[in-house]
């Protein structure tokens, strides 16, 4: 009988150590699960901020990106009350989470849009001639730091917010000439590839000069060598 007793104090010590190890697991995957949701929600965050800093967008309509928003604010709580829930605390608490979600939706739409407009190019490379208005830098924190150059193209006088680099802009200075070179993406918008002042372009423009001047050059740069080699 005694033996009896202790082997089932035995078997019901191993279940409650399996059972501590299983609540250990579980809690370990729920932690994980949250890190992961928590770090995608920031790289979405951080890829959606970088690419508003530099795609320049004209002509879209402010309404949609709040309907995108507001939208799950209104439809949980819809979604409760259909459910039978009644009490006002529930149904303040689905408009939060709906809000939330909504946040992540509008940042998730723009990373979409923008992204694809980022990475599908519509045209090659091209530069534009802009003035520097203002510079300033918020360093919020490292991975959110925002170095802003603000741009004043001189062929159409458009104004633009860029989000640069700190290479691009450690170099500059308002009232600076910049060369800007951008690329217009598949929807059409163009995206600021790189900034740096007029002595330093990538890819400077260099005067286009008509046939006979230039063989005309040459000839004389082929005479010259010609009669140079002589003299020695």
């Amino acid at each position: 009988m005694a033996k009896a007793v202790h082997d089932n104090t035995k078997k019901g010590s191993r279940r409650k150590k399996k059972t501590g190890k299983s609540k250990w697991r579980e809690r370990a995957k729920n932690l994980g699960k949250n890190l992961l949701f928590a770090v995608l929600c920031a790289a979405v965050y951080l890829s959606a901020d970088a690419l508003m800093g530099c795609s320049i967008v004209r002509g879209v309509n402010d309404n949609i990106f709040w309907l995108i928003m507001i939208l799950p604010v209104i439809l949980l709580p819809i979604r409760s009350l259909v459910k039978g829930v009644r009490d006002w605390p529930s149904l303040l608490l689905n408009a939060f989470i709906g809000l939330l979600a909504g946040v992540g939706l509008l940042y998730l739409s723009i990373l979409a849009w923008l992204g694809t407009n980022y990475l599908i190019p519509r045209s090659d490379s091209y530069e534009r001639v802009a003035v520097v208005c203002g510079i300033k830098s918020e360093q919020r924190y490292r991975q959110a730091a925002h170095n802003y150059v603000n741009l004043r193209f001189a062929d159409n006088g458009e104004g633009y917010r860029y989000d640069a680099g700190y290479d691009e802009y450690k170099g500059l200075q308002p009232g600076d000439t910049c060369i800007v070179t951008l690329r217009d993406g598949i929807w059409g918008y163009p995206v600021i590839r790189h900034l740096q002042p007029c002595e330093k372009s990538v890819s400077p423009q260099r005067d286009i000069k008509p046939l006979p001047n230039l063989l005309r050059e040459r000839k004389i740069l082929i005479f010259w060598g010609i009669s140079k080699g002589c003299v020695c």
